[in-house]
């Protein structure tokens, strides 16, 4: 069993390991990034730190329809990631194992820890490193 943050984006349910999430919050102005993949929707001050913002639908291979309503912020060590989500539902107990997902069309490949149930629906569980490392990209 473990804790996950339970989020939405584009109409797809996602979570991430409650131990890799620092804060979440509503989102702040931007400062474009140049030189940033098409994903790296700019940078943010939180906490007193340069902060990478990803568009996770983005990432995600989704078109985004309207601008995101929360920021979840990831944190290894010294490195953050905020994360442009729709709306947070809360935190959550998966009981089931995670499995390892088929390939999901136009997703990074390696931003998917696998899917899990939850209600009778999939849950797409992220990897919360690999956020991580495409926000230093």
């Amino acid at each position: 069993m473990k804790s996950v943050l339970v989020f939405s984006c584009c109409e797809r349910i996602c979570a991430v390991r409650l131990e890799d999430v620092a804060l979440v919050l509503r989102p702040r102005a931007l400062e474009p990034a140049s030189d940033a993949p098409a994903f790296v929707r700019g940078t943010t001050l939180i906490r007193g730190r340069v902060t990478p913002v990803l568009d996770l639908a983005s990432l995600l291979g989704m078109a985004r329809s309207h601008d995101a309503s929360r920021l979840v912020v990831l944190r290894a060590g010294d490195r953050a990631v905020a994360m442009e989500v729709d709306a947070v539902r809360g935190v959550e107990t998966l009981s089931s194992a995670v499995e390892h997902p088929p390939l999901l069309k136009g997703a990074d490949a390696g931003l998917l820890a696998g899917l899990a149930e939850r209600d009778g629906d999939l849950l797409a569980v992220l990897h919360a490193g690999r956020a991580l490392e495409l926000g230093g990209e």
